[in-house]
This record gives C-alpha cells, structure tokens and sequence, in this order.
C-alpha cells in the first residue's frame, strides 16, 4: 500500500511545478521581447537615423510583468500549455532570425501558436498592455515624434 507522505510529497511537486513554469515561461518572454524590441528599434534607427540617441529603455518593469503574464494566460486559455510553449519557441526563432538592417522591419513578423490566429494574437497582445507600454516608452523618449515625423 503507497504511503500517504508521497502522495503528498507528489502533490505538492506538481502544484509548486506550475508557478515555475510560468515563471520560467515570463522569463523566457521577458528576454526575447527585449531582444525583439532592441532589434526593431535598431532597424528603425537606420531607416530614420534621426532617432539616434533616443532609444528608449527596453528593459521590462512591474507594469510590463503584468502586461507579459495577461498574455501568456490568454495564449494558454485559448491554446494550452503547449500552445504557450509554441509561442515562446516561435519568439526564439524569430528573434534568432531577425535583423537589424535598413528595410527588413517590414520582414519580422511572430507566428502565433496553433489553434490561435495572428489577429487574436495581435488582439491580445494589445489588450494586455504590451503595445501600449512599448509606445509609452518611445513617446516618453522623444523616439516617437520622430518617428512620426519621418513618416508625414
């Protein structure tokens, strides 16, 4: 007959694997997005070299945890764990792939996982304030006037 300690013992392995990896899962987001965001915006410097000095910093804080966390969760509900899984691998290709060069912004584009089309991935990665961040952070370095600026 199994002892009583090592159904707990299981259980509670399986219950603390979870924040783990989620955990583990925002890391992995948080880094890439970084490197996405550091590779687009030095694509956008050499298209518009006016926005040299101007990068705005990348790095992720508390709101933007929050923000990675929202869409990890609307991947998962939608796709599952594997879909999230997917979706972070799909990240590491397309970072690993992604150039900084003049024109070739137009080229870098994130597969959502299946089961979750690029418009409901877009939808999601807006409404959990990912996108938003981002343009708050190059509107607070003056990156975005410039941007826009260059674009009339």
């Amino acid at each position: 007959m199994p002892r009583p300690d090592r159904f707990i013992a299981a259980a509670v392995l399986a219950l603390s694997a979870s924040p783990a990896l989620a955990q583990s899962q925002l890391d992995r987001l948080e880094v890439l997005d970084e490197r996405m965001n550091g590779v687009i915006f030095a694509a956008l410097e050499a298209q518009i070299p006016a926005l040299s000095g101007y990068m705005p910093s990348l790095d992720w804080d508390d709101t933007m945890r929050q923000s990675g966390t929202c869409l990890l969760q609307a991947v998962e509900a939608q796709t599952g764990t594997d879909g999230v899984e997917q979706l972070l691998a799909n990240y590491e290709t397309t970072v690993a792939e992604a150039t900084a060069a003049p024109g070739d912004l137009g080229g870098i584009r994130l597969n959502p996982p299946d089961g979750m089309a690029t418009s409901e991935f877009q939808e999601a990665y807006a409404e959990c304030g990912m996108l938003e961040w981002l343009s708050n952070r190059l509107a607070e370095s003056g990156a975005l006037a410039i941007i826009l600026e260059s674009s009339q």
